[in-house]
């Protein structure tokens, strides 16, 4: 009967993901390891120092040195500063910068990361999902409630890099 404007309230067109999400039931994971992605416009608060602690934990493990993490869009300086400092050295990790196709990126990819200290609402996350990927979030995302562990992803408390250590190594053994 009434109509709310919500004034910054993301939607998303399932529609434009439709095609991701039927060829990635066909498609599963090959030999080629398992390809987790990344998606904002990255600064301290959006969690990526923990996710690449977690990122370290997680390739000094078995036999993940085909796993790749791509972290796509634009950087602060900070946060290029902690990476530049702190993580230049870990395999795997590509700083893909600013993407102009977000449909190829996800369809590149295996697992959506939204490592986040504090967001209201990633977008990101509702599209990840739109496309068929499963998705870990930290529980400070808001759209983490989307989430049902175990059956179209995973949330831990941002904080815990063991935990997301560990969920990434569920999606490299699984």
């Amino acid at each position: 009967e009434r109509i709310i404007a919500l004034k910054h309230f993301f939607t998303v067109d399932p529609s434009y993901f439709e095609s991701l999400a039927m060829a990635r039931t066909e498609k599963g994971v090959g030999s080629e390891g398992v390809t987790f992605l990344h998606v904002s416009h990255m600064n301290l608060i959006k969690g990526i120092p923990y996710l690449l602690d977690a990122w370290r934990k997680f390739k000094q493990v078995g036999d993940r040195e085909q796993c790749r993490l791509v972290l796509a869009g634009r950087r602060d300086e900070n946060l290029d500063e902690v990476i530049r400092r702190d993580y230049s050295d870990l395999p795997g990790l590509e700083l893909a910068g600013f993407v102009p196709d977000l449909l190829e990126c996800l369809g590149d990819a295996d697992v959506f990361v939204s490592p986040s200290v504090s967001d209201n609402g990633p977008g990101t996350i509702a599209e990840a999902m739109a496309a068929g990927m499963p998705v870990v979030s930290s529980l400070n995302c808001g759209f983490a409630s989307l989430i049902s562990d175990g059956e179209n992803g995973f949330t831990y408390d941002f904080s815990d890099i063991d935990r997301l250590a560990e969920i990434l190594g569920w999606f490299a053994e699984n």
